[in-house]
């Protein structure tokens, strides 16, 4: 993936985000699932626990958030499902959002996307020994 395709991909999910209202932010439209904030945080979260910290090495700079984010749920057993975390404003969800988007990126400037049949090469690329490149992938 380059990092303009990773940009262009930000730019559609903040499209989709401001199309939540204020008020809205803390409902569950789907009674097993999150809050809808939740996946404000989740994004940059799963690509921070991916490009970050786990392909660049870098230190995690909110902890919390990286764990709060993390991952949903895939309950079994339950009828509703109820939030246990404390969620944080709106605001610094965000912050946090911009600011995983500036960390990975340096790393990922030199790549771009190879020709045809050329093998892709930089840390934001990743290659499959048994299927050959695999693009538009992150490691």
């Amino acid at each position: 993936m380059t990092l303009e395709a990773l940009r262009k991909a930000w730019r559609r999910s903040d499209r989709l985000f401001g199309l939540i209202t204020d008020g809205a932010w803390l409902e569950q439209p789907i009674a097993l699932r999150q809050p809808l904030l939740f996946y404000l945080g989740h994004l940059p979260a799963f690509a921070w626990n991916h490009l970050g910290r786990g392909l660049l090495g870098r230190a995690s700079f909110q902890p919390d958030f990286d764990v709060l984010f993390e991952r949903g749920i895939d309950p079994t057993g339950i009828d509703a499902y109820a939030p246990q975390a404390a969620w944080p404003e709106r605001s610094l969800a965000i912050e946090y959002r911009d600011r995983v988007r500036a960390d990975p990126t340096p790393g990922c400037r030199a790549t771009a996307r190879p020709s045809a049949g050329a093998s892709p090469s930089g840390p934001c690329w990743r290659t499959s020994p048994s299927r050959g490149p695999r693009t538009g992938r992150p490691r």
